[in-house]
C-alpha cells in the first residue's frame, strides 16, 4: 500500500483492539496474495473498526465461526496476530472458492439465513466491505473485481 493509503488504514483502526496493526495487516495480506485493502475492509467490517467483542475478547478480527463446535460460536485465536493470519488465509481461500467474484464471496463468507446470523446482519456484509474498502482509497468497489493470478485487478 502506498504511504497515503497506509495513512488511511492506520487512521481507519485508530482505536480498539487493531490500532497499531495495519502493517501486520499488510503483511499477512501479502503472505496470502490477498490485496491488503480488500483484507482491512472484511477486517473493518467483521469487528466495527476493531471494537467488536470478537476481536476484543477472542482475538478475531474475521468473524470466524468456530468449526470445533459446528459453527455455533466465534473462534477465539491464542493471539490478535494469529487471528489477522487466519482471517486472511481464510479470506484468500473464499476467493479462489469464489472465483474472485465479490457476490459469490459474500454468500460463502457471510450467506444470508445462516444459523449463526439470527439477527440477519450478513445481509449487509457486501455493502460494509464495499463501505471500507472505498474509504481506503479511490479505486474499484470489490464487486467490480476479478481473481487473477492472485491478486484482485480491474475487469
Amino acid at each position: 500500500m502506498e504511504n497515503a493509503g497506509f495513512a488511511r488504514l492506520e487512521q481507519l483502526f485508530g482505536k480498539g483492539a487493531l490500532k497499531g496493526k495495519a502493517g501486520k495487516i499488510v503483511e499477512e495480506a501479502l503472505a496470502a496474495g490477498v490485496e491488503p485493502k480488500l483484507l482491512a475492509a472484511v477486517i473493518a467490517h467483521e469487528t466495527g473498526r476493531g471494537t467488536s467483542n470478537a476481536v476484543l475478547t477472542k482475538n478475531n478480527p474475521g468473524g470466524i465461526m468456530d468449526w470445533e463446535n459446528n459453527w455455533e460460536t466465534i473462534r477465539s485465536f491464542p493471539s490478535l496476530d494469529e487471528g489477522i493470519k487466519y482471517t486472511a488465509r481464510n479470506l484468500r481461500r473464499r476467493l479462489g472458492d469464489s472465483g474472485g467474484d465479490m457476490v459469490k464471496l459474500k454468500a460463502l463468507y457471510a450467506p444470508d439465513k445462516a444459523k449463526n446470523d439470527p439477527k440477519g446482519l450478513n445481509k449487509n456484509w457486501l455493502d460494509g466491505v464495499n463501505k471500507f474498502y472505498n474509504y481506503l482509497g479511490p479505486t474499484e468497489t470489490p464487486s467490480d473485481t476479478s481473481l487473477q493470478q492472485g491478486t484482485l485487478t480491474a475487469k
